[in-house]
């Protein structure tokens, strides 16, 4: 007879012996054994019971069960099958007798049934997938008898009962996160398996993140009870990362340790990053110091970075007119680090023109003012332009102050010699621009103190002071004069027309002695 057709021959058996007398206790084995004290006081009172336990083995026409220190004996017209194992559940009814010094139990009826694991499954499957918390309800009736026989197989069926119920559970589309906190709670109770937990905590993250108002710092603690979080792990396969996003509990549950890994540390940078944006200030000002955190936790998150550093940007241009110098070179500073150039010479130009809006063109006071911005700008970071402004504003300044303040003609004299411009011939011009001149250029003879062609007498002498020396020769036409200027090494010759005596003695020609 093959193994199976014997199992199905002891799952159907059945002997019943009629007893005569009173009908018998219906007790449970653990029941009946805390009653070992009293087994012989029963048994001298003829007690009848009705027990429900498990064959441990036979000899003759007596076996025992399984953790109950106690004969039992068959009678003549009632027999066990032959293919009985260890741990097949017995439903027997009987009445103790007293053996000597210890009582016995005479079987009357015995009902062989199936093991507690064969019974577990087939209520299961009766059950289906419709009522998870029925099932819970089902493994639990076995929890005892799984402890009181230390039974590892049925201990086993009851954890896959209850992973099924939790499973399903998990994915009722009507969960909440506080419905998945209770069954993340009682999964823990019933130490199921680790992996089933990071199904139920990865799923409060998600519900969570679908509410109104989530709440960032909650998640983030939730993904920190989840494996490699904290590591750089390799990222989820493209695949899975292409499915997370249509189905996000669906993928993860069926995702490999990997992939899960990948998931984990994917929240966390995730979560993170919003939670650091969430610390950004209403005005922006402190969006460089979070894009700071995020690049030093997530290099990658290049996005996030450039975001929040442009909150500070726009927040420093929007307030241009509010700022002082030291100020202005602290932002362009910045924002010249972050290698936004651009942005700082726009906060540079609006900065000027905030200043030269604050301060006007209009008065002496005000044209200085704004002169000396635009200055600076052009000095701290080289800006042509800005210097060109600020010395166009001093020689307004300087035309201004000719018939306001005489005083500080000098002043802007100054200032303006030593920005590299001088007063010359009616005009400013640059120290370039004045070398540039020719040679014989009058003025430019005075001012550098010597004596060219066309020069006037009374320049000369401005220049060289008075001849020590003065030789006349007289034609029909001119008057010529010879200077000698014996220290300087010079003979100047000058010529006046006769026709026209008012004119000035003009140089026409110089010449050195030395």
């Amino acid at each position: 007879m093959s193994s199976s057709a014997g199992r199905l021959l002891l799952m159907m058996f059945c002997v019943l012996l009629m007893a005569s007398g009173a009908s018998a206790q219906v007790t449970t084995v653990p029941d009946f054994v805390q009653k070992k004290d009293s087994w012989l006081k029963l048994a001298q009172e003829g007690k009848r019971f009705q027990l429900d336990g498990r064959f441990e083995s036979r000899a003759g026409d007596s076996f025992k069960l399984i953790n109950v220190d106690m004969i039992f004996r068959l009678p003549t017209n009632l027999k066990l099958p032959d293919r009985m194992e260890r741990g097949q559940r017995l439903e027997i009814s009987g009445q103790l007798t007293v053996e000597g010094t210890h009582s016995a139990f005479i079987v009357s009826r015995a009902l062989v049934r199936k093991t507690d694991v064969e019974t577990l499954q087939e209520r299961v499957t009766e059950l289906g997938n419709k009522d998870p918390q029925q099932m819970l309800s089902l493994a639990q009736e076995f929890v005892d008898e799984a402890d009181f026989y230390a039974d590892d197989s049925l201990k086993l069926q009851i954890a896959d009962v209850r992973t099924k119920a939790v499973t399903l559970l998990i994915r009722n589309p009507k969960n909440t996160v506080a419905t998945l906190k209770e069954l993340l709670t009682l999964a823990d109770s019933l130490k199921l398996d680790a992996r089933l937990q990071e199904e139920i905590r990865f799923n409060i993250i998600y519900q969570e993140l679908k509410t109104p108002k989530p709440d960032i710092d909650a998640a983030l603690e939730m993904v920190k009870t989840l494996p490699n979080w904290d590591r750089f792990v390799p990222p989820p396969s493209k695949t899975a990362v292409a499915a997370f996003a249509n189905n996000a509990p669906a993928v993860y549950a069926n995702a490999g340790e990997n992939d899960r890994n990948g998931f984990h540390r994917l929240a966390y940078a995730s979560l993170r990053t919003r939670q650091i944006q969430a610390s950004l200030k209403p005005n922006g000002s402190n969006g460089v110091e979070l894009a700071k955190q995020v690049r030093n936790e997530f290099p990658d998150e290049k996005v996030i970075i450039q975001q929040l550093e442009s909150k500070e940007v726009e927040w420093h241009l929007s307030r241009s007119d509010q700022l002082g110098r030291q100020d202005l070179v602290g932002v362009v500073n910045l924002l010249q680090e972050l290698k936004r150039d651009a942005d700082a010479s726009d906060l540079v130009q609006r900065w000027l023109k905030a200043q030269e809006k604050r301060f006007g063109t209009t008065t002496l006071a005000g044209i200085l003012r704004t002169a000396d911005e635009f200055l600076f700008a052009g000095e701290t970071w080289k800006l042509t332009q800005a210097r060109t402004n600020g010395i166009e504003l001093l020689k307004k300044a300087w035309a201004q102050a000719e018939t306001e303040s005489p005083d500080d003609v000098a002043v802007v004299t100054e200032r303006l010699k030593a920005l590299g411009w001088e007063r010359f011939k009616g005009q400013w011009m640059t120290t370039q621009q004045i070398g540039s001149l020719p040679q014989d250029d009058v003025e430019l003879a005075i001012r550098e103190g010597r004596v060219v062609r066309g020069m006037t007498g009374v320049q000369v002498q401005q220049t060289f002071g008075k001849p020590r020396q003065i030789s006349r020769i007289a034609s029909s036409r001119f008057m010529r004069e010879l200077w000698v200027y014996e220290e300087a090494g010079l003979v100047i010759r000058l010529q006046r027309s006769l026709a026209r005596p008012d004119e000035a003695l003009i140089v026409e020609d110089v010449s050195r002695t030395k």
